[in-house]
């Protein structure tokens, strides 16, 4: 069944109605910076990337020779670094023996040649340990600043399967493993799987994630501000509406319990349950102690 279609869709939305993340040992995390600010969906030709939430901007900065992160796989890659992080609670991670290995882990098959995944996977893993991402918090009274690079060293073995036992490994900077360890959002690992060819729905599922769990009562946002999140890659409003509209569809194909309004003003927030239920995620982190 392919990954794509909308029968592999059912299918994964059924698997996770009928049993919790929990239960499928499938409770990954996500660092916080993934569900305030979205990374860049698509390549971009300048080595800055800008995204602004209210008064929160996330800026990424790169060498004009690696370039920035783009698309799904730093997704996949950022939340695969914090779950092991978190689980192991070390800024040492293991990568596997092999790109296959580590491609499997974020739920994508191995594919050779130049417009591969092995390739593909290969030149994000090297923009998005080579970038600095600074992330600004500013208002009337305040501003403050803090500055993440997410490995200071890492070793990567670049075979699609490796008949060797050496492991590919990075070790996470002292703000990046203390940002996992403090402020990673629990989230169900099934979903970004399923989105995987879908960063806008992966975007938005993060976003929805952390919000409701702080969330105690209606907040609107405007378009406007939907846009400046989450439309880097959108030239005009209307297609960008269109986009975030279709996208929240498929990601409340997997999380019906999130309550919203959507209109011509912007999206209305409710007040609902998290994806992963908080007893669960307790039982979860006593259990990995």
């Amino acid at each position: 069944m392919k990954k794509r279609s909308i029968a592999y869709h059912i299918d994964i939305a059924e698997q996770i109605r009928e049993t919790s993340a929990l239960e499928t040992k499938q409770i990954a995390f996500i660092p916080r910076l993934m569900a305030t600010v979205s990374l860049p969906v698509s390549k971009q030709q300048d080595n800055e990337f800008i995204r602004r939430n209210g008064n929160r901007t996330l800026t990424m900065l790169a060498s004009r020779e690696i370039g920035l992160p783009y698309g799904t796989i730093p997704r996949l890659a950022l939340c695969a670094i914090t779950t092991l992080s978190k689980q192991n609670q070390s800024n040492i991670i293991s990568l596997g023996p092999s790109t296959a290995h580590f491609l499997n882990v974020m739920g994508k098959s191995c594919t050779g040649g130049k417009n591969g995944s092995l390739t593909y996977a290969r030149e994000q893993l090297k923009r998005l340990l080579s970038c600095t991402i600074q992330v600004t918090q500013s208002s009337e009274h305040l501003w403050d600043m803090t500055s993440l690079r997410v490995s200071q060293s890492a070793s990567i073995l670049w075979q699609p399967n490796s008949p060797y036992r050496w492991q590919s490994q990075l070790t996470l900077t002292d703000e990046f493993y203390q940002h996992t360890q403090q402020y990673a959002i629990p989230i169900d690992l099934r979903v970004l799987h399923a989105c995987g060819h879908y960063p806008l729905a992966m975007d938005i599922y993060c976003w929805l994630t952390y919000r409701y769990y702080s969330l105690k009562r209606p907040i609107t946002i405007s378009w406007v501000d939907l846009m400046i999140q989450f439309g880097n890659s959108y030239q005009r409003d209307a297609h960008f509406k269109a986009n975030f509209r279709n996208a929240l569809d498929r990601v409340i194909l997997f999380y019906p319990q999130a309550r919203f309004t959507v209109d011509q003003h912007g999206i209305q927030l409710l007040p609902s349950p998290t994806h992963v239920p908080p007893k669960d995620l307790n039982y979860y982190l006593r259990s990995s102690e």
